[in-house]
């Protein structure tokens, strides 16, 4: 029996159409996670600038013992030491003890944990308050452990005109109420926000620099120290607490904080 053949389809005839393939079911998104790679790079860059860092403490060191043991430059620190200390007259005694009392320790500490609580607080910021309080910490520790590696003993009292202050039972170099002052004014000044004005910056740059310098000149004139513990604290502070905000700002990126000075 013949089968009849299919006629050939009609141009009305609707064609068939091949169904879609259906999309996969849609993976929700996830936050990136943060790049290996550049968490290496951040952590070598810090390594790299806390070499530094230990380089440049182990310099201010060894200066110390040379300067120790120095008769040439003991007979210089005498004298700028009498010089110094024959400023001592009215007001200005009353200023140099002032310094000696603010930057002390037991005050110092205090000072510090405030100045940390202001900027978190100003700068709505916990971070930016923690990194103050490290700023000021860590350069008056290695200020601390230098002290016992040079162990220089502190003026003798008994040659100065003006003697307002029992000697102190530490070691001299360097000075740690320098140290104090240079660190807290720096890490003020990082603490800045990016969008203060040059002018802001450079007032804030003038009192910090006057703050140093009045800390510094009366801890020669009370006989406290000699003019190179404190010049040993100046040279050292600045680049060690530039360092470590560099360090912070790398480990712990935070956009308000003073990426100006650090960089």
């Amino acid at each position: 029996m013949t089968t009849p053949a299919t006629p050939p389809p009609s141009r009305d005839t609707p064609r068939a159409v091949p169904p879609h393939p259906t999309p996969p079911d849609t993976v929700p998104s996830h936050p990136t996670p943060p790049d290996a790679d550049a968490r290496r790079s951040a952590l070598r860059a810090g390594l790299r600038l806390g070499a530094v860092i230990l380089g440049l403490v182990t310099v201010v060191a060894l200066l110390g013992l040379l300067v120790r043991g120095s008769a040439a430059v003991a007979s210089l620190d005498l004298a700028l030491s009498d010089a110094a200390n024959r400023t001592l007259t009215g007001p200005a005694a009353r200023i140099a003890l002032g310094i000696d009392l603010v930057f002390g320790p037991r005050v110092a500490v205090a000072l510090a944990v405030a100045a940390a609580l202001a900027a978190g607080l100003v700068r709505r910021s916990l971070l930016i308050g923690a990194r103050l309080a490290v700023m000021i910490a860590v350069p008056w520790g290695f200020v601390a452990v230098v002290k016992l590696v040079v162990r220089r003993p502190r003026p003798d009292g008994d040659l100065l005109l003006h003697q307002l202050l029992a000697e102190p039972t530490s070691f001299s170099y360097p000075s740690g109420h320098t140290a104090f002052a240079t660190a807290l004014c720096l890490a003020i000044l990082c603490a800045l926000p990016a969008a203060a004005t040059r002018f802001r910056i450079g007032v804030g740059i003038a009192l910090a620099a006057l703050v140093v310098l009045a800390t510094a000149w009366s801890r020669v004139a009370l006989g406290m120290h000699y003019s190179t513990d404190v010049l040993a604290s100046m040279l050292l502070i600045p680049p060690l607490s530039l360092l470590l905000a560099r360090i912070i700002t790398r480990t712990v990126p935070d956009h308000g904080f003073r990426d100006r000075i650090v960089a």
